[in-house]
């Protein structure tokens, strides 16, 4: 996005792997491999990067999630250049931790921190009040083109026919307990037995498999085992969710989800965990319904309140899913709000080298 609106862009990695090289040299992108440099140790990377950076006189570095965050405060700090540095917090945990404000004092070296949820920033500002580098938060955006709706039924098809339908639940995440599965499939269970039709189709790696095999013995437990399905993590989403009715995305925290904006994008009503910042996209009675994660009566409170309103309903709730992820989750707002940020910092005087 930022080389479509005219600025060079360089991507660096330092690991072994394609790290996406074909897709970017497609699109014009450069890469840089500083793998092969020989010392694969955090302080060789960290001075080959500072090389680099200062070489091809780059003006800002942009450094996404917690190791290459630090590696390049350690070159900035160390070896100093004239470049800004823009480090990004992506995974929110709620209140930081003692590794956490570990991290954060290698990031006193960088010029701003940007998160992907106000939820994390208030973490941040919550637990570092005096931190001297500012934060801003810069939402995810959502391919809107890759991610549509469904096209609505012929309108010969009656809705009362339509309500005896399965209800298929869909969520996109790992399998672990921090994503939720099990209260779920327990959720699940307690809406079959009221005769609400639903099933799970549930795509992503396994993290755990005794948490999964726990969770699959408690779908048979509720009587619901041949409804749930856990399926390899897919490379193609968005079929995932042009198969399902509904979306629940059941995680104990989060940040900005991309799996909620990726199925309100494709027209879905949305079941969130009212954490962090969910329930500002998923808005209750809007386009869905917001439950306590802990609670499997909340959970399936929420899915009632979805579906009891038949097919009517769940279609209204997702072209309000569709209208308001092209408002929030937008590709246009993302990259402005990026191009803002580096506009700001570059109009700032760069330190001495």
């Amino acid at each position: 996005m930022l080389a479509s609106k005219g600025h060079e862009v360089m991507v660096v990695s330092y690991r072994k792997g394609d790290f996406f090289r074909k897709w970017l040299e497609d699109k014009g992108i450069r890469m840089v491999d500083l793998s092969a440099g020989g010392d694969s140790g955090s302080l060789a990377i960290a001075q080959r990067l500072s090389a680099l950076l200062r070489e091809e006189k780059v003006d800002v570095a942009i450094a996404f999630t917690p190791g290459p965050g630090i590696k390049a405060c350690m070159a900035k700090k160390l070896w100093g250049g004239g470049w800004k540095l823009i480090v990004s917090e992506r995974n929110h945990k709620g209140k930081l931790r003692a590794y956490d404000l570990a991290r954060f004092m290698f990031y006193r070296c960088a010029d701003r921190i940007v998160t992907n949820s106000d939820a994390q920033y208030r973490s941040i500002r919550g637990s570092l009040p005096r931190f001297p580098v500012p934060v801003s938060t810069i939402v995810n955006y959502v391919d809107l083109e890759s991610f549509t709706p469904v096209p609505s039924p012929a309108s010969g098809l009656r809705s009362g026919d339509r309500d005896s339908e399965e209800i298929r639940i869909v969520c996109c995440a790992r399998v672990s307990k921090r994503k939720n599965l099990m209260t779920l499939i327990k959720a699940a269970g307690v809406l079959r037995r009221k005769g609400y039709p639903l099933s799970i189709d549930w795509w992503g790696s396994v993290k755990d498999g005794r948490y999964l095999q726990r969770c699959m013995k408690e779908a048979e437990a509720q009587g619901i085992g041949m409804h749930v399905k856990v399926h390899s993590a897919t490379d193609d989403p968005a079929s995932a969710y042009r198969g399902a009715d509904l979306f629940c995305l059941p995680s104990f925290y989060e940040g900005t989800p991309n799996t909620l904006a990726e199925a309100m994008a494709s027209g879905l009503p949305v079941a969130a965990s009212d954490v962090s910042d969910n329930a500002r996209y998923c808005i209750e009675g809007v386009n869905g319904a917001v439950f306590d994660p802990s609670s499997e009566q909340s959970l399936a409170d929420a899915l009632e309140r979805i579906v009891s309103g038949g097919r009517e309903r769940m279609e209204a709730y997702g072209r309000e899913s569709r209208s308001l992820s092209e408002r929030k989750f937008s590709p246009g707002r993302f990259v402005n709000e990026w191009i803002s940020l580096l506009e700001s910092l570059l109009q700032q005087r760069c330190p001495t080298p």
